[in-house]
């Protein structure tokens, strides 16, 4: 399942770990928001400008390596497990079959934080 790109993996999961706690961080500290617009109800985010809150090697390098490490140390075993118990949060559409989402458009990518 995981193959030769484990690394690649493992950096991938880093960089979410690490933006997924810059974005809480930001959240509870009341430097980011949403708003929606209508009709469609789409969200938007807001994030007020300067270099301390944008997410970069200077601010989060040390967080995402602080993260490396420990995911570097998993198993393929422990990553498929990982792997396979988070798409049961994948919507269904998103599992669609190749042809679908080569597509080329911008459908696919129309609802995309929508988790079943």
């Amino acid at each position: 399942m995981l193959n030769n790109n484990f690394s690649e993996l493992c950096t991938a999961l880093t960089i979410a770990s690490a933006t997924i706690c810059h974005t809480l961080l930001l959240i509870a500290e009341g430097h980011m928001s949403f708003k929606t617009t209508q009709p469609s109800d789409v969200w938007t985010v807001v994030i007020p400008k300067g270099g301390q809150f944008k997410f970069g090697e200077a601010i989060w390098g040390g967080v995402t390596r602080h993260y490396l490490e420990p995911i570097k140390g998993l198993s393929q075993e422990q990553f498929g497990l990982i792997v396979s118990e988070t798409q049961k949060f994948i919507k269904k559409a998103m599992l669609a079959a190749p042809s679908t989402l080569d597509s080329g458009g911008e459908d696919e990518f129309n609802d995309l934080f929508t988790f079943w």
